[in-house]
């Protein structure tokens, strides 16, 4: 496992803090910095360039004692006023004009932004200038303004790239997170889950799901071997009572053919049947514990194939009771599974929906896919399932009592079926229709699981 250091969130979100807050001040002076080598370079004029300006043209009229200024400056605005206070001329529109003369009066002295020179005839005239920097270059566009807006945008596209960088950090973490969830979910669990965050909160968690993994992985290894023990146990004992039971039936048939009392053909009879009872009974045990050793490939299956070799099997013991089976595949497809699981699974189920269908019955047998998923339902005209059978059917060697004695049922054609749809992938359903009782196999096309080791 990696022993690389991590931070816990608090400290990554603080030392993240720290990180934009010491950089907004960095931007700051990095753009005045800037401002003030323009200034030295005279790209941008210094905010007392325009008061400058202004009072050398006023010295300057104050000399002459004259007003001499055809236009206005690019610095300073003007208003010229005659001896009676009426305006004579002016750099501004009228509007203005009158606004700035009722600001700054006559009467009043000492403006920071505008002053008075006096003229010998009586006449006056009003500067007015303003503080800001300005582009040597663009006359009006104020450098100030344009370093407050490159100052703010700079900060928002910093907190932009800072912002997506730690969402696509924690992103990355939450990954590792949901990937390992991912790995545990699809029973993965041969693959080392590696607690590489650098969160130390995430790295706590994807350590605690690596336990839960080993621990899993070592709890399914154990349950796969007792299964597999077991399963090897009754196929051997299943395998050591075939020998007497076949000595039983051979002997009961010998005594059917000697001259017996009709009790005796009777009690030979009974061992006859019993015996054969016994025998399919030990035939089913051995398919139980070989259904999950089988290991075949996954094939492509012929739908219409499929269901000609099921209906070969059950037809016969349909045929005897006059039990129709009506076939209809709305697919027409090919489908990928395992072949002898699938049709072992469905001959089960039919097999159960003749028994259970009164003569002269019907079943329905149809397959119908949608969304990668193919459906085999089977429907009979039986009595239907009961609440118990809905909710146990596909439990191994359940069954209802009163089935115990007069019927040959033994608990495992359901579950055989039920575990053929999960090796598939799928599901099987039970339910009850307005004519007896539904069996629904569900298996997803292509995307079969292999089956328990």
């Amino acid at each position: 496992m990696e022993k690389g250091k991590a931070t816990s969130i608090k400290k990554y979100f603080i030392a993240n803090t720290v990180q934009a807050v010491l950089v907004v001040p960095a931007i700051i002076l990095f753009w005045w910095f800037l401002f003030v080598m323009c200034i030295n370079v005279g790209i941008i004029l210094p905010a007392d360039t325009s008061s400058n300006e202004a009072r050398a043209a006023m010295q300057e009229l104050q000399e002459l004692d004259r007003f001499e200024i055809g236009t206005s400056n690019i610095h300073y605005d003007y208003i010229l006023f005659e001896p009676n206070g009426s305006v004579q001329k002016s750099s501004m529109s009228d509007n203005e004009t009158a606004e700035l003369a009722d600001k700054y009066p006559v009467s009043e002295k000492n403006y920071t932004s505008a002053d008075y020179v006096h003229f010998s005839d009586g006449s006056y005239c009003l500067f007015i200038w303003n503080h800001h920097s300005f582009i040597a270059d663009l006359h009006g566009v104020q450098a100030d303004g344009v370093l407050i807006v490159a100052m703010l945008v700079t900060i928002l596209i910093f907190f932009a790239v800072f912002i997506r960088r730690i969402s696509r950090q924690f992103y990355r973490e939450i990954g590792l997170i949901e990937d390992a969830t991912k790995t545990i979910t699809a029973r993965n669990i041969e693959t080392e889950i590696v607690p590489s965050s650098t969160i130390l909160e995430f790295k706590n968690a994807l350590n605690a799901m690596e336990e839960m993994r080993v621990a899993l992985n070592d709890s399914l290894k154990e349950q796969w071997a007792l299964q597999q023990r077991r399963k090897n146990e009754i196929a051997a004992l299943a395998h050591d009572l075939r020998t007497p039971v076949t000595a039983i039936n051979g002997n009961a048939e010998l005594l059917l053919e000697e001259e017996l009392l009709p009790h005796q053909r009777e009690y030979a009879k009974d061992i006859l049947t019993s015996g054969e009872q016994t025998k399919q009974y030990l035939k089913l045990l051995e398919q139980v514990s070989e259904f999950d050793f089988v290991h075949e490939d996954l094939v492509l299956i012929n739908i219409d194939t499929l269901l000609n070799e099921v209906l070969g099997v059950t037809s016969a013991a349909a045929a005897l009771k006059g039990v129709r089976i009506e076939v209809e595949n709305k697919t027409q497809k090919i489908i990928i599974g395992y072949p002898l699981v699938l049709s072992r699974a469905l001959t089960n189920v039919l097999d159960n929906a003749v028994r259970f269908t009164p003569e002269g019955g019907c079943i329905e047998l149809s397959v119908s896919g949608n969304s990668g998923q193919t459906a085999f339902s089977i429907s009979d005209s039986g009595r239907g399932f009961s609440k118990g059978a809905l909710r146990h059917a596909s439990e191994m060697f359940w069954k209802e009592d009163e089935l115990s004695v007069s019927e040959k049922h033994y608990g495992l054609g359901i579950a055989i079926a039920s575990r053929a749809a999960e090796a598939h992938r799928g599901f099987l359903t039970l339910e009850n229709t307005e004519k007896g009782g539904r069996v629904s196999i569900t298996i997803t096309d292509g995307h079969s699981g292999a089956l328990s080791q």
